[in-house]
């Protein structure tokens, strides 16, 4: 993967224009949106967001997360999520029990035809977006890794520790997390530490 692709992520403003262009009644444009929301805010590489159960979204201690059962290098993590993410879940989760689709099936897969309730690959995800980018205008080029950036920057503007984003991000190294960061402007940076209390 270039450093160019690994470094590109998207504004607030650029997401709400994807999430603008999908429908909130459509059962692919629901689990889109759940797509979109859910790897913007929780940082899971495309893999991992595929290899999803609806059982892996748990609580603990009234703390919504997200279980990681393999990541890279078959690790586990959990990630925790917001109401935003939870109600994107719900919204897709009712939709796929009016079209019948097992509990057990992938959080993310086909809705209709003799692979409804499979798994959506990688490649499928790509097409979606790179036609989701036509429909939006996007100049920027919009790909299951630019969410995943995404979710780093808008991290790092709130002023989490870039520990604990390595953390989320599943990064074994201090040094991959820094390249993720890397495109972060100036005036990014003075927002993250303004976010920090004094010490």
């Amino acid at each position: 993967m270039s450093s160019n692709t690994m470094r590109e992520h998207y504004s607030l403003e650029e997401l709400d224009r994807m999430l603008a262009c999908l429908s909130q009644r459509s059962a692919s444009g629901l689990r889109d949106r759940c797509f979109i929301t859910l790897a913007s805010r929780s940082g899971l590489r495309c893999a991992e967001m595929l290899a999803l159960l609806p059982t892996d979204i748990q609580e603990e201690n009234g703390n919504p997360y997200v279980l990681v059962r393999n990541g890279k290098g078959g690790k586990v993590r959990r990630v925790p999520v917001k109401q935003n993410v939870l109600d994107a879940i719900a919204r897709w989760m009712a939709k796929r029990k009016q079209l019948g689709i097992r509990r057990n099936s992938p959080l993310f897969c086909s809705i209709t035809g003799a692979e409804k309730g499979a798994a959506l690959s990688t490649s499928a995800i790509r097409q979606k977006l790179l036609r989701l980018q036509k429909k939006t205008g996007i100049e920027k080029r919009l790909h299951p890794h630019g969410l995943r950036h995404t979710a780093t920057v808008q991290w790092a503007n709130r002023g989490v520790p870039v520990p604990i984003i390595q953390r989320l991000l599943g990064h074994s190294s201090l040094t991959v997390t820094a390249i993720y960061l890397a495109s972060l402007s100036c005036a990014d940076v003075s927002r993250a530490m303004n976010a920090v209390q004094e010490w």
